[in-house]
């Protein structure tokens, strides 16, 4: 009778020590704030954002920094667990007689147990008692000769009905989603407006149904893991794109930068070879022009000096050499400035796609080309390897204007010619060394084309007409 008695109080107390989540008794219980319990294991597969949402009340936990390993552990329930566990195992030690059947006196070996009647039953009992109309739904479940209680745990007992407080729960009303006791049943929640079940019919019906939904969870998982590394397959073959395709544009431009340098080097031979040939006439007139300068400064020269020490009788004896002399004056030609050798020009449509001699050039205090695009409407500086310092679009009266013509001073600034398109719609702009605009200096001319600066520093334009 003393096992009978411990399996009595084990098959109240048991359900007590189940984790809501597992259905299996408590493992390393923690504790939410709700003061909810669950197996540690079981907290951790619910941790979504550092938080866990309780399955029974809804509420939020905050997940510690140290994990759910740092959540409160239940003291109560762990201590209960270990006694429960250590009171079995010694019970099983000490117990070396089988149950035996509690409803007759044959002394038969039980095998199954009622958990209304709370009794053990051998084959015999068992049918009679599935026989009798009041017992016959009685919930009957095979014996586990293991499951023992010690005598000083009785204390802990099924939860008592809300209404009937002297009788245990036992069934769930599916109608009204509670539990009850019999008494509830047979009073207020009576067939056929009320459906009940057996509480172990309703848990395993529940633990079959979490089960299907844990395996759609974990058929959730394979796919997310199989999606993610899709998604990481993807996004390193971006990456890999991304470099190959940073390579080539850095590849291109170096090329074109190249292209360009090449260009700009061709130019510069070439503007230089010209500047050569054109400082060397420059070079040859100067020289002229000195050598005429010397000749007539000794003619003249001897003639003073004539004139200072003859005297009139000699003077009137040399006349005829000394006018021969003077008449050279008459073949003495001054080689004159060819101003529009000062003036060269380039042509550029494009960069990188070719440049060509002819456009408006001028070059500034610091070596740098000043040139301007016809087409494009643009005033470009360029230094002797190609790199472009400014580019700026020249306007007039607010709208974009063609260059015509452009003109360093010594200080860097810049003069250029503009056309508006219309006769007497044009004029010349004063630009900073760095491209910024000044002011515009000369305007409603007809068609401004060359330039150039006086002896006193005055800029010169010449205004064409057709």
């Amino acid at each position: 009778m003393a096992e009978a008695a411990t399996q009595t109080v084990l098959d109240k107390i048991s359900k007590e020590l189940e984790c809501p989540i597992c259905f299996c008794r408590f493992k390393d219980p923690k504790m939410l704030n709700c003061q909810h319990s669950f197996c540690l294991k079981c907290l951790e597969k619910m941790v979504s954002r550092k938080k866990i949402k309780c399955p029974i009340c809804r509420k939020e936990t905050q997940v510690p920094d140290g994990g759910v390993q740092k959540l409160s552990p239940s003291l109560l329930l762990s201590s209960l667990v270990d006694k429960v566990n250590k009171e079995e195992q010694a019970l099983r030690h000490a117990s070396s007689t089988r149950a035996t059947c509690e409803s007759c006196e044959d002394g038969n070996e039980a095998v199954s147990r009622c958990l209304d009647c709370k009794q053990n039953f051998c084959e015999k009992c068992q049918e009679e008692h599935n026989r009798l109309r009041n017992t016959k739904d009685h919930r009957i479940i095979e014996l586990d000769k293991s499951r023992f209680l010690p005598t000083d745990l009785t204390k802990t007992v099924a939860p008592k009905c809300r209404q009937h407080s002297d009788h245990d729960i036992c069934l769930y009303c599916e109608t009204c989603n509670i539990l009850i006791c019999w008494r509830c049943a047979a009073t207020e929640h009576t067939p056929p407006d009320h459906k009940y079940t057996a509480i172990s019919d309703v848990i395993k019906s529940i633990r079959k149904n979490v089960n299907d939904e844990l395996q759609k969870f974990e058929k959730i998982k394979k796919q997310l893991s199989s999606n993610g590394d899709s998604i990481k397959q993807a996004r390193n073959g971006l990456q890999k794109k991304l470099a190959q395709v940073r390579s080539a544009i850095a590849a291109k431009a170096e090329e074109e930068i190249a292209k360009i340098r090449n260009k700009a080097k061709l130019l510069t031979e070439k503007l230089d070879k010209i500047g050569e040939e054109r400082d060397s006439e420059f070079e040859k007139a100067l020289l002229y022009n000195h050598e005429q300068i010397e000749r007539a400064d000794q003619i003249a020269t001897a003639v003073n000096d004539l004139m200072r020490r003859a005297d009139d009788f000699e003077l009137l004896a040399r006349k005829t050499s000394v006018m021969r002399n003077l008449e050279f004056q008459k073949e003495i030609k001054c080689e004159p400035a060819k101003m529009d050798m000062a003036f060269i020009g380039v042509k550029c449509q494009d960069v990188v796609s070719g440049w060509a001699l002819g456009e408006p050039l001028a070059m500034n205090n610091k070596g740098r080309l000043m040139f301007t695009n016809y087409e494009e409407k643009k005033l470009l500086c360029v230094d002797s390897k190609g790199n472009v310092h400014f580019s700026v679009t020249t306007y007039l009266n607010g709208k974009p204007a063609k260059p015509t013509g452009v003109l360093c001073d010594d200080d860097g600034s810049i003069y250029v010619a503009v056309h508006s398109g219309e006769l007497n719609k044009n004029g010349v702009q004063h630009y900073h060394s760095d491209g910024a605009f000044i002011s515009t200096v000369a305007q409603g001319l007809r068609n401004p084309i060359g330039m150039a600066f006086t002896p006193s520093g005055d800029v010169v334009y010449t205004n064409h007409s057709n």
